[in-house]
């Protein structure tokens, strides 16, 4: 008679999720009055300024600051499992353990290099895409979920010609005609704007950025100060 196990799969990653709860909800206690551990998805920290972080840093010596930076979901799952107390994410994070405030909004844009039929245009639609040499940065980025859920609610599959993780080899390889850019507007602030273009697309799609905690996590004085801070700083702005 075969015998049935005393803990199925389901219980027992249920028991390790309450373990790892438990673990950290310990650290947090030993730690939640001078330590901040803060989780960054790529490319946010840019788009708000890298001196914020730093100026809190400088701001605030009693609290030690302990940050990283990762894909999008893995923050949102870092913070959902009180690894980090606070996160900087890109979208809404539909989790019942973490809260969220916006920070900002920023643009997708497009860069066009001349010479392309695209290129005088003063904005160009999704659909007008189709077919066209895509150049983006990769999955670890959410532009790059956001943009082929675009084109997908569209009705195609875009034509991903590159994918990389620096926004300055993607604005290389538009110079050079591999393809147009999907990029995010700040992230062409420093470029010289030599044979190519920026433009907006016609369909409002943004980047949209928001703290993150987990609700477990709110009362703790280094993350009431950080949640504070980012308020009074961070102004969310439509930049069109």
């Amino acid at each position: 008679m075969e015998k049935r196990p005393f803990v199925t799969k389901q219980q027992l990653e249920e028991i390790i999720r309450q373990y790892e709860e438990i673990r950290h909800g310990i650290y947090q206690l030993t730690v939640k009055d001078n330590t901040l551990r803060l989780a960054c998805a790529r490319g946010v920290l840019n788009a708000l300024s890298f001196e914020l972080l730093m100026d809190f840093i400088r701001g605030h010596s009693g609290i030690e600051v302990e940050w990283v930076e990762e894909s999008n979901q893995d923050v949102k799952e870092k913070v959902a499992s009180m690894q980090a107390e606070v996160g900087i994410v890109v979208g809404h994070t539909r989790l019942p353990e973490v809260q969220e405030m916006k920070l900002a909004s920023r643009a997708i844009r497009l860069i066009v290099y001349r010479g392309h039929p695209l290129y005088g245009r003063s904005e160009v639609g999704i659909d007008e895409l189709r077919g066209e040499r895509i150049i983006i940065l990769n999955e670890q980025f959410e532009i790059f979920h956001t943009f082929v859920g675009v084109c997908r609610a569209k009705g195609f599959e875009p034509d991903i010609a590159a994918k990389t993780v620096d926004s300055s080899f993607l604005y290389q390889l538009c110079k050079g005609r591999v393809g147009i850019g999907v990029v995010i507007d700040f992230s062409t602030e420093h470029f010289r704007m030599d044979g190519v273009r920026v433009i907006p697309l016609r369909e409002r799609i943004t980047w949209d950025i928001y703290q993150i905690w987990n609700k477990k996590s709110a009362r703790y004085p280094n993350v009431r100060e950080f949640q504070q801070y980012l308020t009074n700083r961070c102004k969310v702005a439509e930049d069109y």
